[in-house]
């Protein structure tokens, strides 16, 4: 079921993004041949007007196909009919190329505006102070001069608002120093931090986790947790006196028991409760183990419709910056091309985020969709909205279009590139989910 919804789900936003590009050509006067969602052979489909709707074998894609959109401009050649689309302005050329992108866009800006006026569920207090509330020993942070009660102010000179951007930007630095600036008791210093590289994908990790509340969301049945009595919404206060301030620090103690039982505290409703649990040895994980799964604190929250907008408006704009930072991390090497996912990727994760529910799947539809606005736009390949866009841009500069031998060589050089690149990432998709 899960392949079923993801395949649906890239299926409708490339549908979205070539609507675009339809209703661009249509406002523009180009004739439009084919409409089609996916690539390949042409499974069924319609005609209407100068138009062939249809639906191809291979739904990962979809492409609009113009009169003259692929035919190659020679200068000085004459082209007599109207509706061909070498032959409109250059600025109803960008118009079209951009359509698309602009319509994926536009799909998460409604998808996210609705989700925040009906109510959207969010962990409190998500922006402000960021406090450190636990730091793995081996890790770079660990090697730092960072403390747990640190407050982290500024990262390469820049602020972070929420826990979440701060790890992002750990992991989009793999082995890179970074300069950080900690607030303790009322001073500031600067830190260097070097992310360490982990997983397969070689994303950056600091060991650095924020200050919050530790809640258990699910007790496995026949598990230690249950025979010690913890129980679901139990805040997790203590573990053998000490504070717990991070999810992970429990998980570490745990751990390092190797065993032994633990003394554990928790806050139910209005009361503490003292617990013992003895951690059992997972095979599977190969550690040890008590039986929960963590539970994040949210709270459903409902906003007017001018506030929805504005934070969609915010949360598409952290999105795109953030696609925009990981690809260009990428072009320096900062980032491994093993971090990427494809659409074999994507359809397998769609699967996972599905069983959180349909707010969860809007939320990863909203964000999959501007990852397609901002990956369009990439320039510098011309078979890119974004391609398109820059060698329109630099034919008007020029006064005339390139020559038919450059043409040739950019645009297979780039079809090979995107080739090569599709295929890398459909192998470590592959990869990821057979290594599992």
């Amino acid at each position: 079921m899960g392949v079923i919804i993801g395949i649906l789900l890239l299926s409708f936003l490339v549908f979205i993004h070539e609507l675009g590009h339809f209703i661009a050509a249509k406002r523009a006067g180009v004739r439009v041949e084919t409409f089609s969602i996916g690539f390949g052979p042409k499974l069924f489909g319609f005609r209407y007007g100068e138009t062939d709707y249809r639906f191809s074998a291979i739904l990962f894609g979809g492409y609009v196909k113009m009169t003259g959109q692929e035919d190659f401009d020679v200068p000085g050649e004459s082209l007599d009919d109207p509706k061909d689309f070498r032959r409109q302005s250059i600025l109803k050329r960008i118009a079209i190329a951009f359509a698309g992108p602009l319509f994926n866009y536009l799909l998460a800006l409604v998808v996210l505006s609705v989700l925040y006026a009906t109510g959207i569920r969010e962990t409190p207090n998500t922006t402000g102070v960021l406090v450190v509330g636990y730091i793995v020993d081996s890790s770079s942070a660990g090697r730092a001069d960072i403390r747990v009660g640190d407050t982290l102010l500024l990262m390469a000179g820049k602020k972070v608002k929420t826990w979440e951007d701060a790890l992002l930007e750990f992991a989009m630095h793999p082995g890179y120093p970074m300069e950080l600036l900690i607030g303790r008791h009322g001073g500031r210093r600067h830190v260097t931090l070097v992310p360490d590289k982990i997983g397969r994908e070689e994303m950056g990790w600091s060991g650095l986790y924020p200050m919050e509340k530790v809640v258990v969301g699910a007790v496995i049945k026949g598990s230690p947790a249950e025979r010690a009595g913890l129980q679901v919404f139990d805040t997790l206060t203590m573990v053998n006196g000490e504070a717990i301030p991070a999810w992970d620090y429990f998980v570490d103690q745990i751990r390092l028991a190797e065993g032994r039982s633990v003394q554990v505290e928790v806050t139910r409703g209005t009361g503490r409760v003292p617990l013992t649990v003895t951690p059992a040895f997972s095979e599977e994980q190969k550690r040890f183990m008590i039986g929960i799964q963590r539970g994040d604190v949210l709270v459903r929250h409902r906003y007017s419709p001018l506030i929805s907008i504005k934070k969609a408006f915010q949360h598409t704009g952290r999105d795109a910056v953030l696609i925009w930072k990981s690809l260009k991390g990428l072009v320096q090497s900062r980032i491994s091309v093993k971090s990427m996912t494809g659409p074999v990727g994507i359809v397998h994760i769609t699967g996972q985020v599905a069983k959180g529910g349909a707010e969860v799947l809007l939320l990863f539809l909203a964000m999959i969709s501007v990852n397609l606005a901002v990956v369009n736009l990439f320039p510098f390949l011309i078979i890119t909205d974004g391609g398109v866009i820059f060698f329109t841009l630099l034919e008007y500069v020029r006064r005339k279009p390139l020559s038919r031998k450059t043409q040739t060589f950019v645009q297979q050089g780039a079809l090979l590139a995107i080739l090569a690149l599709t295929l890398l990432i459909t192998f470590n998709d592959v990869f990821r989910l057979v290594g599992k």
